[in-house]
C-alpha cells in the first residue's frame, strides 16, 4: 500500500514539474501543428469535387462557400475536320449543409469542313444557360465513402455536336460516389450520367445519352494529383445506338488559397462490344479545362 501512494506521489510530482517547466502556449502549439499537418495532407476536409478528370467527386463544399466556376472542353477529331469547343461558366452557392444551387451561361464555338453528315461551319456564339441542384446524401468527410445526386438542366439554341440551330433541352441526372481508398493519398470516383434531350421534331427524334466514369486520382502532394480514368458512352436516337469508349489522364493543382486548376484528357479507344472506333457519332479527342475560384 505504501509503494502504491509513494508512485503516485512521484507521478504527481513529475506532472507538476512538466507543467511548469513546459513554456506558455507549448501544448497550443502541438495541436496546432498537428492541425497544420492535417490540413496540409488533405484529410477529412478535402473538397473531392474537382480533383479527378470528366468525373466529378461527391462534395459540395461548406454553407455558406460560393465559387465561380469555367469549364472549356474541346472536341476534336472526325472524319474530315471536325473542332468544337464547349465553354459553361457557372455561380455555385451552398445553401445549405447538403445541397448546392448554381446558375450559368453556355458559349460554343465551331470550325467543321467535310465532316460526313454535318454542314460546313465557322461561327462562335451564345448558345444557352444552364443549372444544377446538387444534393450531397452521405458526406464523405464522416462516413467510409461519399454519395450526391445531381440535376443539371440546360436549354440551348445550337446542338452541341453540330452547332445546327435547334432549342433543345436537356435534362441529365447524375450520381456520384468516391471514396478515400489510402489515407490522403489515393481516391477514387465512380459516375453515372442518365442525359435525355428533348428537341423538335423536325430535328429527330428525342435523344438518350447514358454515361458510365470510373477515375482514381493519387495525392502527389498536398497541391498536386494525378488520375487517370475510364468513360463509357452510350448515346440512343431513334432506333439508332452508338457506343464509344475513352481513356485518359487528369492533373489537379491547387494554383493559390480558393484558387484552382484541373486539365483532363480523354481519347477514344476501341469500344468492347464494336471492337472499333466510333468516329462519326463521337470524337477522338476530348479535352477539359477548369478552373475554379471560391470566396
Amino acid at each position: 500500500m505504501r509503494g502504491r501512494r509513494t508512485r503516485r506521489l512521484r507521478e504527481a510530482a513529475l506532472v507538476a514539474f512538466l507543467v511548469h517547466a513546459l513554456p506558455p502556449g507549448a501544448a497550443v502549439a502541438e495541436e496546432t501543428g498537428v492541425q497544420e499537418m492535417s490540413e496540409k495532407t488533405g484529410g477529412d476536409d478535402l473538397d473531392t469535387e474537382h480533383i479527378f478528370g470528366f468525373a466529378e467527386g461527391s462534395s459540395i463544399g461548406d454553407k455558406g462557400e460560393r465559387e465561380i466556376e469555367a469549364i472549356t472542353i474541346g472536341s476534336f477529331g472526325k472524319v474530315g475536320s471536325y473542332n468544337a469547343i464547349e465553354t459553361e461558366t457557372s455561380l455555385r452557392a451552398t445553401v445549405t449543409d447538403r445541397l448546392r444551387l448554381s446558375v450559368g451561361t453556355l458559349s460554343d464555338a465551331y470550325a467543321i469542313q467535310d465532316v460526313q453528315g454535318l454542314d460546313n461551319r465557322h461561327a462562335f456564339a451564345f448558345s444557352g444557360v444552364i443549372g444544377e441542384a446538387r444534393c450531397n446524401l452521405v458526406d464523405n468527410r464522416s462516413n467510409p465513402f461519399g454519395l450526391s445526386l445531381s440535376f443539371n438542366p440546360s436549354y440551348r439554341q445550337f446542338d452541341q455536336p453540330s452547332g445546327a440551330k435547334v432549342g433543345n433541352t436537356t435534362l441529365p441526372v447524375t450520381v456520384l460516389f468516391d471514396r478515400e481508398v489510402v489515407r490522403s493519398k489515393l481516391y477514387v470516383a465512380f459516375n453515372v450520367v442518365y442525359a435525355p434531350t428533348l428537341q423538335p421534331r423536325s430535328f429527330g427524334p428525342q435523344a438518350n445519352d447514358v454515361s458510365l466514369i470510373a477515375a482514381a486520382t493519387y495525392a502527389v502532394s498536398p497541391k498536386l494529383f494525378l488520375g487517370a480514368e475510364v468513360r463509357h458512352e452510350t448515346l440512343i436516337q431513334g432506333g439508332l445506338v452508338e457506343h464509344a469508349l475513352f481513356l485518359g489522364p487528369s492533373l489537379y493543382y491547387d494554383v493559390a488559397p480558393h484558387f484552382s486548376a484541373k486539365v483532363a484528357w480523354a481519347i477514344q479507344a476501341s469500344d468492347f462490344g464494336a471492337r472499333s472506333l466510333d468516329l462519326d457519332g463521337f470524337e477522338r479527342h476530348q479535352v477539359e479545362l477548369q478552373l475554379v475560384y471560391g470566396f
